[in-house]
């Protein structure tokens, strides 16, 4: 088997193990596509658009396992490494080359952000998660990408009560 179809291979079965552990809301299986997403990005070259879409995902999981847990180091590390993966597959999916991706990328740093301030409260990390929101939807909204669009928004109103609340304190 070729570098490039073990590439494929880990990467799809962790695609796989996300979207089946979303159905069944399964921790162990987004645990599991964690541990395919890194085996994918050994195998793909750094800087390359896989290798961005590849660590865009994983952080994507990270995210998704740091919303799932309660215990405050692990969460907190899982935040950590979920921005850092973000961060690296917006060098290469950027606004300008990649304008669909780069928004894909910015919700998900939002909901990081997002996961952060619910578990501490920081409000630099609502005013974050508030600027990547706005962000990805206006790319959505130029691109007519609707379905994104309305995830994004439903992301934003959540961040609109939050911000309310606070303000209300």
């Amino acid at each position: 088997m070729t570098a490039v179809s073990q590439l494929e291979e880990a990467s799809a079965r962790a695609d796989q193990l996300i979207t089946d552990g979303l159905d069944r809301d399964d921790l162990a299986l987004i645990t599991e596509a964690v541990a395919e997403y890194s085996a994918a990005l050994q195998l793909a070259a750094p800087g390359s658009w896989k290798h961005a879409e590849i660590a865009h995902n994983m952080g994507a999981a990270l995210c998704l396992i740091a919303q799932r847990t309660g215990e405050r180091q692990r969460k907190f590390s899982m935040l950590k490494m979920a921005g850092t993966y973000l961060q690296t597959a917006m060098e290469v999916r950027t606004r300008q080359a990649a304008p669909e991706a780069w928004a894909l990328s910015q919700a998900n740093v939002a909901l990081v952000h997002l996961t952060r301030f619910e578990f501490w409260k920081d409000r630099v990390d609502l005013m974050v998660a508030y600027i990547a929101i706005e962000d990805a939807l206006e790319i959505f909204d130029d691109t007519a990408n609707w379905h994104w669009f309305y995830w994004a928004k439903e992301i934003q109103a959540y961040l609109q009560s939050l911000r309310a609340r606070i303000l209300k304190l």
